[in-house]
């Protein structure tokens, strides 16, 4: 078996030069001389080899002709490496990417590569790219959703895509915590001015937790200042709260009123799908081995949001790392028997109920259709999302891809019809009872 290359070995000394010397059984000395020795080594990790060219020109020519040989060498030597064929300046982009990364504040690994999409955030996915694309166009972006909904996932992701897309880009992730840290020591040292050049002189400025300004009536008052400063020349700003505007009875008016210019995306709870893939791609990251039906069981069951479901896994890895045996369900819903709730509803379950019990597809429930079989399913559903699963009118309204003012009229029609209907009363009965059991 071919084996990789350990840390630790010199790769530019040693591995390197031992590929050269395989080369010449296959390449010209003087084509080795011209393309293949200014070539420097180095390793990204220990099975991955990178080969710095000169310049970008150099790169390509040794990719087109030579890297298919390289390769074959590095096979007949019983190595298992990857070649990577780079110019100096690429790898000089890449550090001056990497350090505007940290010096941003912003979150390598978050980016929308791995954000996980389901209907629940699609919608907020949409406008974080396009913002990401094109700042400035839809000033703010605010972004509302629960604890460990995804939040913070997407600002970072969208400071990432921004910065990669220009490197000139003056980014800045920034927490309300740290917010009024800095406008408090600005304030004790008489430099708030410049604190204000500071931030108002930011691109794109992507502000987290701002739920926690309450309370802060002066750092509000900030806020507002850089917003109106930022806003009209065209930078870009992105807020993530926790709570929406309506429930935030504290704020001015006039920081709704400039929130409300732009675009308010919510984060729903995750749906049953997500929160699968989700638990499975944790699973996967802590090295457990979870069958399908106990990843279902724990999607269903598990109480909390990501950071939680995070912990879980974590607790499952740790006492599955004392055994040398993989762990059985039993033991599984005992290590979590205090972060186990009944069985949670889903919007897809009351989609899947209904449609089963009124014999309509889900695609038409969803649509435009105005069939009557179709709009009694959809007044079912609205209700059961209303009443069971005490979603919120907006949130109906997404997942039924309806207006504020239609998700009202059809539940107070759907109310009427449950009184005064007798088969749709039975259908709705039955779509209930097997939704519960």
């Amino acid at each position: 078996m071919p084996s990789s290359v350990k840390k630790g070995f010199a790769p530019k000394t040693a591995i390197w030069d031992a590929i050269i010397d395989e080369l010449k059984s296959t390449v010209e000395s003087r084509l080795i001389e011209v393309w293949i020795q200014p070539l420097e080594a180095d390793m990204a990790d220990p099975s991955t080899l990178l080969l710095y060219a000169p310049d970008q020109f150099f790169a390509e020519f040794v990719q087109m002709h030579f890297q298919k040989k390289i390769k074959e060498a590095i096979e007949r030597m019983g190595l298992s490496l990857k070649v990577k064929i780079k110019s100096k300046s690429e790898n000089e982009l890449e550090q001056i990417f990497e350090e505007k990364v940290k010096k941003s504040g912003l979150l390598r690994n978050l980016t929308f590569e791995n954000f996980m999409k389901s209907s629940s955030n699609e919608y907020a996915l949409k406008w974080s790219k396009f913002v990401a694309s094109y700042p400035g166009r839809i000033n703010p972006l605010f972004i509302v959703g629960g604890t460990g909904f995804g939040k913070t996932h997407l600002l970072n992701a969208i400071g990432i895509r921004a910065l990669k897309a220009d490197t000139n880009r003056r980014i800045l992730y920034l927490t309300a915590g740290r917010f009024v840290d800095m406008v408090a020591r600005a304030v004790q040292k008489r430099q708030i001015s410049k604190l204000r050049d500071f931030l108002s002189d930011i691109d794109i400025l992507l502000f987290d937790d701002f739920h926690d300004l309450k309370r802060k009536p002066f750092m509000l008052r900030e806020f507002l200042n850089i917003m109106k400063s930022m806003i009209p020349a065209g930078k870009q700003v992105v807020i993530a709260s926790r709570y929406s505007l309506q429930s935030m009875r504290w704020l001015d008016t006039s920081i709704k009123s400039r929130i409300q210019s732009g675009v308010v995306a919510y984060i729903n709870r995750a749906d049953f799908e997500l929160r699968y893939r989700i638990i499975a791609s944790y699973a996967d990251e802590f090295g457990v081995t979870l069958p399908e039906n106990e990843i279902e069981f724990l999607a269903r069951n598990l109480k909390g949001d990501n950071r939680r479901i995070r912990g879980a896994i974590a607790r499952i890895a740790a006492f599955q790392s004392l055994s040398d045996n993989p762990l059985s369900t039993k033991d599984i819903r005992h290590v979590l028997s205090d972060m186990l709730q009944e069985p949670e509803l889903f919007v897809d379950d009351v989609f899947k109920s209904v449609s089963k019990s009124f014999r309509i597809p889900v695609s038409e429930i969803k649509g435009k259709t105005r069939r009557p079989s179709a709009v009694a399913a959809r007044q079912a559903v609205t209700l059961i999302l209303r009443d069971t699963l005490k979603l919120s009118l907006k949130e109906i309204g997404q997942h039924i891809n309806r207006s504020h003012s239609t998700v009202i009229y059809t539940i107070k029609n759907a109310r009427k019809r449950l009184k005064s209907d007798k088969t749709f009363r039975s259908m709705f009965t039955h779509a209930v009872n097997s939704l519960m059991n």
